[in-house]
């Protein structure tokens, strides 16, 4: 099949530039899908200078890696952050976790106390580094943030 002549009689749906060069990752970024975090990611991927994240989306972030319905599951997130190293040499691995993360149960599910919220999602932030670590190659960084309504935070 020709891909001129496939393509020539279809609508283009919009314009864009694919640059065909390969390109070395800033880092990966292992994020929540929750619309309510996406000021809070590109407010965070201006203000550490990220230009070539290989950003991986999933409900609630790092909870397919630390506490997933199925193994598969944390297969899956590993295969994309290994992915991401091999093919685009990402030196660090962001780590977010958010406050009322619907996956987690919300706030809700620690009664409104964002304290002992926040104590079980830095919790889960150490098991997703347990679980990535010995995975990964030992130059490969791990750093680990924070969401809130109040900005993200370095843990």
């Amino acid at each position: 099949m020709q891909k001129a002549e496939f393509l020539g009689g279809k609508k283009r749906i919009c314009s864009s530039h694919m640059p065909r060069q390969h390109y070395q990752a800033d880092a990966v970024v292992v994020w929540c899908f929750d619309k309510r975090c996406q000021n809070a990611l590109l407010n965070f991927l201006g203000e550490k200078g990220l230009r070539a994240e290989d950003l991986i989306q999933a409900a609630g972030g790092l909870q397919p890696l630390t506490s997933p319905e199925k193994k598969e599951y944390r297969e899956f997130m590993l295969m994309q952050v290994q992915a991401s190293i091999a093919l685009h040499k990402s030196p660090v691995v962001y780590l977010m976790a958010h406050s009322d993360c619907g996956k987690y149960g919300g706030l809700e599910k620690f009664g409104g106390n964002e304290d002992r919220e926040f104590e079980y999602l830095m919790n889960e932030m150490d098991k997703a580094e347990q679980h990535l670590r010995p995975n990964l190659p030992p130059t490969v960084k791990i750093a680990k943030v924070f969401g809130d309504p109040e900005g993200v935070w370095q843990v």
